[in-house]
């Protein structure tokens, strides 16, 4: 068994501790270092775990992908895999250690498989439950509470990581998900996700209080995707030998094409063939057939079209910029700019800049504590602690657990860090609004998906006993595991 200076992990004069850590499908609590357990989660990041393993011994080795579970009692209150083994012989002894052994969470199990799905007039949750299904199930994640949330009305996803496809469904309706240390998948209302309100009266201490202007702008630029403009005609003029003309914009939807106010027909270049006129989405010209009679200049060709124009949005919080002067004198405007490519209408970027705003268009709270009561990242607790003149809902970003004390009184302790929930309160508001705006919410709506199916098959050749028989393998065909026909060369 390990030890670390005068103490066992799990073991202090008297009593046992209530926590146990299993390896591999083994207790080897005995063997993780006093205190060096610590596992850290982080909003919008994999939640990860360290600890030291010492086995004086010099015969136990964890495998890289060993699964680590943490108990409090039969409780289990995290799990992962181990990601890295640094390991090392203490001099002049057989002690192996590995010193702060790396494991992250099973949200790892996403990161590592593809998917090649698309998906029309959906929901959500619907998604995500079929992925689970389908890409995720044969390592024994299931799904778990699954929210419905908003329909997609056309999701393509292309060998995409199923992490990235969750993200982007996160994203597009506020939800957040997570794997579970049982390896239940969540997909949820981020507002549905509270922890246990802190009080004047809670069980806390070391508690800090800062208030800063990290991140703070109150003028927000987007610059977004594209979106489609009002139809609008051009006329061209021919000259004889222009098959191909140009328009202002890059086309967005199939145009309406005339010569000489003779309607033609329109298909996509490259895809389809035998009509007069064709186009490409993205792309400003429309070319005529190459067996089309040439446009000579007594002829009127007029192209009714819509394209694509490219979004840039600002968004302005006169209360801060005045508030900002006043404090700080100038003209109180704090700049920033972000770009949104995903985003294609002008109202749903005034939307987005103006979300933003909310989110940072305030001078921040931050506090940071520690406490034995459970908390993880996303969560949102309602706070008051009058000393601070703080009543408010505030969001975890961060958490640390760590131990305390040995034996009977070793208990999880869990630093926790949260900042201001007014303003994540506007983004999940933003997220809603989106959500039941009754837009139309497209992923990569013009992907198409090549699957690939790879076989395995036995090739079988009989034994040429004869020396003298040479055969030319490429001649031949194989007609079944004993027989080949074709010509033998001798």
């Amino acid at each position: 068994m390990a030890l670390y200076g005068s103490f066992k992990y799990g073991e202090f004069l008297y009593g046992t501790t209530p926590y146990s850590i299993y390896i591999g499908g083994v207790d080897r609590t005995g063997y993780v270092a006093f205190n060096s357990l610590q596992i850290s989660s982080a909003i919008n990041e994999r939640s990860t775990a360290a600890l030291d393993i010492i086995d004086d011994d010099g015969i136990y080795r964890p495998n890289v992908g060993d699964i680590v579970k943490v108990y409090d009692g039969a409780t289990l209150k995290w799990a992962g895999t181990i990601d890295d083994l640094p390991e090392v012989v203490l001099n002049g002894t057989s002690v192996l250690k590995y010193s702060g052994v790396p494991i992250v969470d099973y949200c790892q199990i996403a990161d590592r498989l593809l998917v090649a799905e698309s998906y029309e007039a959906q929901t959500a949750g619907y998604i995500v439950g079929d992925i689970i299904t389908k890409y995720l199930a044969s390592e024994g994640v299931t799904a778990g509470t699954i929210q419905t949330g908003i329909t997609i009305t056309k999701a393509v996803f292309n060998y995409m990581t199923a992490s990235a496809c969750f993200d982007e469904l996160s994203e597009l309706t506020g939800f957040q998900w997570r794997i579970n240390p049982d390896k239940t998948l969540d997909f949820f209302d981020r507002t549905t996700y509270t922890g246990t309100a802190i009080t004047d009266t809670s069980d806390k201490r070391n508690v800090k209080i800062k208030r800063n202007r990290q991140n703070y702008r109150n003028r927000q630029y987007l610059r977004a995707g594209s979106d489609i403009a009002a139809a609008q005609t051009l006329s061209f003029k021919g000259d004889g030998e222009t098959q191909t003309f140009s328009v202002a914009l890059p086309i967005a939807l199939e145009p309406t094409i005339t010569v000489n106010s003779v309607a033609k027909t329109v298909g996509i270049r490259g895809v389809e063939t035998g009509l007069d006129w064709y186009w490409q989405k993205n792309d400003k010209t429309i070319s005529q057939d190459t067996a089309g009679t040439k446009l000579t200049s007594s002829d009127t060709l007029a192209v009714t079209y819509q394209g694509y124009y490219p979004i840039m949005v600002v968004s302005d919080s006169q209360s801060e910029i005045a508030a900002r002067k006043a404090i700080e004198g100038g003209d109180g405007v704090y700049e920033s700019i972000t770009e949104k490519s995903s985003i294609d209408t002008q109202e749903s970027a005034l939307e987005y800049s103006a979300g933003l705003l909310r989110r940072y268009a305030n001078i921040s709270t931050i506090i940071t504590l520690d406490t034995f009561t459970e908390y993880t990242a996303g969560q949102l607790v309602n706070v008051n602690i009058t000393a601070h003149g703080i009543d408010e809902d505030m969001l975890v970003a961060s958490v640390n657990i760590t131990t305390m004390g040995a034996g009977a009184d070793m208990r999880l302790v869990y630093s926790v860090k949260l900042v201001s929930g007014e303003s994540f309160g506007g983004w999940v508001n933003f997220f809603k609004k989106l959500a039941d705006s009754g837009k139309t919410f497209l992923i990569r709506e013009n992907e198409v998906i090549l699957k690939l199916s790879v076989f395995n098959d036995a090739l079988h050749l009989p034994v040429m006993a004869d020396d003298g028989v040479t055969v030319n393998l490429h001649d031949y065909q194989m007609c079944g595991t004993n027989t080949m026909v074709g010509v033998f060369g001798v």
